[in-house]
C-alpha cells in the first residue's frame, strides 16, 4: 500500500475519509483531539504494515502539544477508515516506532 497515494485521494477528495467511533473512543481515553487523528494520518510515519488486512499503523507527534499518536488505517474499497488511535505505550515501544522485542 501507497501512503502518499491513499493521502492524496483523500485530499482530493476521491475517497472519503472516515473515523470509526472506537477510534474516536481510544483517542479521547488518551487525551487525544481529532485534529491529532487527522495530522497523523497526514504526516506519519508508516511504521507498519498489515497486508493480510490492507492496513498500516502510522506515527507521528500531536501537532501543538507534542504527544506520540499511532492510528491504524484501513485502505477499504470506497473509503479510507482510522481504525484505531491510542498513544502508544512507552513500555511496550522503542521510540514509540518499533515494539520491544521484535527485530
Amino acid at each position: 500500500m501507497d501512503v502518499a497515494s491513499i493521502r492524496a485521494e483523500v485530499k482530493d477528495g476521491v475517497r472519503p475519509l472516515w473515523i470509526t467511533t472506537h477510534a474516536q473512543t481510544e483517542a479521547f481515553k488518551d487525551g487525544l483531539l481529532l485534529a491529532d487523528l487527522l495530522y497523523a494520518f497526514e504526516q506519519g510515519d508508516v511504521i507498519e504494515t498489515y497486508q493480510n488486512e490492507a492496513r498500516l499503523l502510522l506515527y507521528s507527534q500531536s501537532q501543538d502539544r507534542k504527544l506520540p499518536v499511532h492510528v491504524i488505517i484501513e485502505d477499504a474499497a470506497r473509503e479510507v477508515v482510522i481504525v484505531t488511535a491510542y498513544v502508544p505505550d512507552p513500555r511496550q515501544w522503542e521510540g514509540f516506532t518499533r515494539r520491544k522485542g521484535r527485530r
